[in-house]
């Protein structure tokens, strides 16, 4: 049995522009420079099929969808079935494959960070540290004599300004 086409089927979902569903101003308003390109999903609603040219047999496929605009907001409108797109649920794009990749080698890495951590541990545990046993008197000041004052500040030979 051939597949039908979701958008001549009552309750299936399609997308259209957003500027074919409402006015061009309301679409700007609400989309700004993504006026032209933004899509919208909806439901079908009705479908009718019209003959456009009896000596030819052409017909026109108009379909009538209550498109979503978020926040509880929704429009009805009948379009052409050529500016109606069934709907498919978006792929995994390049960015969130990307995401994913790394995701999954730093979780490796983290694993083998582990493993390395369990090889190292054993001689760090092992190191002692060479100052232990020293006493503080016999440790060598490897910094240069700078002068020091011996008398702090007092405010005595100052005068305040009146």
């Amino acid at each position: 049995m051939p597949v039908r086409d979701p958008r001549l089927e009552i309750g299936g979902k399609v997308t259209a522009k957003a500027c074919h569903v409402v006015h061009l101003s309301e679409c700007a308003r609400r989309y700004g420079t993504n006026k032209h390109t933004k899509r919208l999903v909806g439901t079908v609603v009705d479908v009718m099929t019209t003959p456009v040219s009896l000596s030819t047999g052409r017909t026109s496929t108009l379909i009538t969808a209550a498109y979503d605009f978020g926040e509880d907001l929704f429009k009805e409108n009948t379009l052409n079935i050529r500016s109606v797109k069934a709907f498919v649920l978006p792929e995994m794009s390049l960015i969130e494959e990307v995401a994913a990749e790394a995701l999954r080698a730093a979780e490796a890495d983290f694993d083998a960070g582990n493993l390395m951590e369990e090889m190292v541990e054993a001689p760090v545990a092992e190191m002692v540290d060479p100052l232990a046993g020293t006493e503080p008197d016999t440790l060598v000041d490897t910094e240069p004599d700078t002068p020091v004052d011996t008398e702090p500040d007092s405010p005595k030979g100052r005068e305040i300004p009146e």
